[in-house]
């Protein structure tokens, strides 16, 4: 509508300026010709300039002003929004990396947790796999234990394919043999750049794409790998590295923690075996410290020396001195006590 305005001034100053212009020169009597078109045009030129520029030019430079600054407006405000986006990405990047942290943090917590709970190696790892994969979204996780055999885990997302091969971290898989011999992690991001056949061979017929194989590492002892992998190539991260390393680290603690209890609880099964062995035993059995005092008698030693045990813990076995053996005979006994070895022979009881 503002065009049409615009157009309709100029019109009707032109054509105000023209009746004029043809007025005065009506009226001044110049006869139409050169002169009177020059005069006209002269004359056109004088009554229209300053209504045209009153109405129409000066117009168009405030409006064109305006514009400009409409213009700069909304530039300010488009960059302002750029930078409240960029700033809401950032956060939203932030807040995705703080949660991504937390879940970690969230999965060394559970598995640290299972050392608690004393459920054993293979339920503890099988609950490890089977959260990372969950928690961290890895479509397959793989925990291998070096011995003789090796013990294996894996859990994977349940959309993997069913007739995929599984055991990535298998004892024939280069990868883990490869972190097994090194004792370093091994990082593969696209399968399709390894230069190593034996490598690339095995990881077609798995179908992995990438691969991370970080030890498991307990004061220098090599326990096993931990295995995380693709079916697409992925660029490993840094953090994620780390993260593998750290949760391989409380896997570790986990089977040392678990092989610990097991020796403990293996020992304290032979202690019982040995008490119960000492506890009937035929043969008179005296357990004395280092300076020769009786600690423990078994049910013979009171059955055949008639010393009863609350009688003999507590004394020097010198209560069976009978005379009928010889300083050679205890000087060899005491010095096979005090030694804190164990002392077999017969006593002859007074």
């Amino acid at each position: 509508m503002g065009k049409y305005k615009l157009f309709l001034r100029i019109v009707l100053i032109t054509a105000g300026a023209e009746f004029l212009a043809m007025e005065v020169l009506s009226f001044a009597g110049i006869p139409e010709g050169t002169l009177y078109t020059a005069l006209d045009i002269l004359l056109l030129t004088v009554f229209s300039a300053p209504f045209l520029y009153l109405y129409v030019v000066k117009r168009m430079v405030k409006q064109l002003s305006e514009q400009e600054a409409l213009a700069r407006t909304v530039s300010e405000q488009r960059a302002a929004i750029d930078a409240v986006s960029e700033k809401l990405e950032q956060k939203e990047s932030a807040e995705k990396e703080y949660r991504i942290q937390l879940r970690r943090l969230e999965v060394l917590n559970r598995i640290g947790t299972s050392m608690l709970r004393e459920s054993g190696t293979e339920t503890m790892l099988s609950e490890a796999t089977n959260d990372i994969c969950r928690s961290l979204n890895y479509p397959r996780c793989s925990v291998r234990i070096f011995g003789d055999p090796d013990k294996v885990f894996e859990h994977h997302a349940a959309d993997l394919p069913a007739d995929v091969p599984i055991t990535p971290c298998s004892q024939r898989f280069p990868g883990s043999r490869a972190t097994f011999e090194t004792g370093r992690s091994v990082v593969v991001n696209d399968m399709g750049q390894l230069v190593d056949p034996c490598l690339k061979s095995e990881m077609e017929r798995v179908r992995l794409k990438a691969y991370l194989g970080t030890p498991l590492c307990y004061r220098g002892d090599l326990l096993g790998v931990l295995c995380l992998s693709y079916s697409e190539p992925h660029e490993w991260k840094e953090d994620e590295i780390t993260t593998a390393a750290a949760i391989a680290n409380q896997i570790a603690m986990a089977i040392r923690h678990d092989r610990v209890l097991e020796e403990r609880e293996r020992s304290r099964r032979e202690l019982s075996r040995l008490a119960i062995a000492v506890e009937q035993s035929v043969e008179a059995i005296c357990i004395t410290d280092l300076e020769g005092t009786i600690q423990y008698v078994n049910p013979s030693y009171a059955r055949i020396t008639g010393f009863s045990r609350e009688e003999a813990v507590g004394k020097n076995p010198r209560i069976l001195r009978s005379g009928k053996h010889d300083e050679a005979f205890y000087r060899e006994m005491w010095g096979t006590l005090i030694r804190g070895e164990v002392w077999k022979g017969h006593l002859i009881n007074k």
